[in-house]
């Protein structure tokens, strides 16, 4: 296989930048709320998204996913704030994404902040 979404890792990846970016924004650069944020994903037409670990969901329909969101809040988790982003990434494969990526997000992350 050429290439495939690894979701779980996508989701960490985008999980834990944004918690680093917003702890910057607000410590050091002190930037006022809300805060206008931008996500996507670019090249990806055909790639199938990774369901579990040994399986794979439906392909990327389009070449690029692109959202934006509003931070209205610091102490708001950044796995709360990207899960709409999260979401278009599995439709934009044509699957919705499993309840359960949420919750392990959660756990995954609840100790940051």
């Amino acid at each position: 296989m050429d290439g495939y979404i690894a979701s779980g890792y996508l989701e960490e990846v985008f999980v834990g930048a944004l918690h680093n970016y917003l702890g910057f924004a607000e410590k050091h650069l002190e930037l006022p709320l809300p805060l206008q944020i931008e996500a996507g994903l670019v090249g990806i037409k055909g790639y199938p998204i990774t369901v579990s670990p040994n399986g794979f969901g439906g392909r990327a329909l389009h070449d690029h996913v692109q959202w934006q969101g509003e931070v209205l809040s610091y102490e708001k988790p950044s796995y709360e704030i990207l899960e709409p982003f999260f979401k278009l990434v599995w439709a934009k494969c044509g699957i919705p994404r499993p309840g359960a990526n949420q919750v392990e997000l959660a756990k995954r992350f609840a100790k940051l902040r």
